[in-house]
């Protein structure tokens, strides 16, 4: 069998028609172009971490397309139905007890790194810094194990977009000033630790050959697991290009 090869630049629209079936949040498509002899093959991820997804019903309101407006699919061996109301609670409970992040600033810088790599090619070191203010939904304390953070960035549209990053969490300036670190908010060698509402930073960095597209815009996108939740907290944001101060190269900042 031949493989006739994909055109990158359909699936924009392709997707956007995709988006258009879903009442609000749709799932988040990430696209990896594998080159071949006879052209290319496109794989796509569909990230379902922020299901439920409710679709729409495209005859609703003509003749012979049923009362039903919206609903909720739910697979289920090679078929799919509509959830059931257990369903639902199963798949949502777990969400009521994760807390409320928000991203309330990031910035990502890339320099020219000091060392090369073993055919003495350059490389640039990525560093980031995002600063989180988290509100705990239920009364119970969350710790979040360092090694259950994961960070990662993407640029551009190459075969390999997604980058990971060594990630770290300290305490915001204006979370020790108020005294939070040793009431609400904590840090210990091995976790963060939340009993209250708070500012936390937190910074990545990472070593990467050199892009030739540092003027494209970027995506930065944190996981975050409380130890003994049974659903992450996912967190991205898009930070635009602006110019580059000091040793960077380039520079992206959130707004």
């Amino acid at each position: 069998m031949e493989i006739t090869g994909a055109n990158h630049e359909e699936l924009a629209d392709w997707f956007a028609t995709v988006k258009a079936q879903f009442d609000g949040l749709a799932p988040q498509l990430t696209d990896v172009i594998v080159p071949v002899k006879t052209g290319a093959v496109v794989a796509l991820l569909f990230e379902t971490d922020r299901s439920p997804f409710v679709v729409r019903n495209p005859v609703f309101g003509q003749q012979g397309g049923g009362p039903v407006q919206f609903e909720v699919p739910w697979r289920e061996n090679t078929s799919t139905r509509t959830a059931t109301r257990s369903e639902l609670i199963k798949l949502l409970s777990p969400l009521q007890k994760l807390p409320d992040f928000a991203i309330l600033s990031a910035t990502l810088n890339a320099e020219e790194s000091e060392f090369k790599q073993i055919d003495n090619s350059k490389q640039l070191r990525w560093s980031l810094e995002t600063e989180i203010y988290v509100v705990p939904r239920a009364e119970s304390r969350v710790v979040i194990p360092y090694h259950k953070l994961s960070t990662s960035f993407e640029i551009g549209e190459g075969p390999i977009k997604t980058t990971p990053m060594g990630t770290s969490i300290v305490l915001s300036r204006e979370t020790r000033m108020l005294g939070i670190d040793t009431g609400f908010i904590r840090t210990t060698e091995s976790e963060l630790i939340i009993d209250g509402p708070g500012k936390i930073r937190l910074n990545a960095s990472a070593v990467t050959p050199v892009f030739e597209i540092l003027s494209s815009p970027v995506r930065v996108n944190l996981v975050l697991e409380p130890a003994g939740a049974e659903v992450a907290a996912y967190l991205s944001a898009s930070l635009t290009n602006i110019p580059a101060t000091g040793f960077a190269v380039a520079k992206w900042k959130l707004g």
